[in-house]
């Protein structure tokens, strides 16, 4: 059966990407549909303070933000 790929949740992302650091390299943020989450993250999350804290800052903004509010979506931090 095909994962409906929800149009709403990747313009989230669109607008989501212009606000990442451009560097260091390696930030993300993409849905994930068959697990109905926006995942945003960097592969140093965990290891770097300063990464940390900005995608917990990005993360918190989303949820207080409620964009994902009719999407029934969640945003999920990964490390990868």
């Amino acid at each position: 059966m095909p994962v409906f790929k929800d149009p709403r949740a990747i313009a989230l992302c669109d607008q989501i990407r212009p606000v990442l650091p451009d560097r260091p390299p390696g930030w993300i943020c993409c849905p994930h549909h068959t697990r109905r989450h926006i995942q945003i993250g960097h592969k140093a999350y965990g290891s770097d303070p300063a990464i940390t804290e900005q995608i917990d800052a990005l993360a918190h903004a989303i949820e207080r933000l409620d964009l994902t509010r009719g999407l029934d979506y969640t945003v999920v931090i990964v490390s990868r």
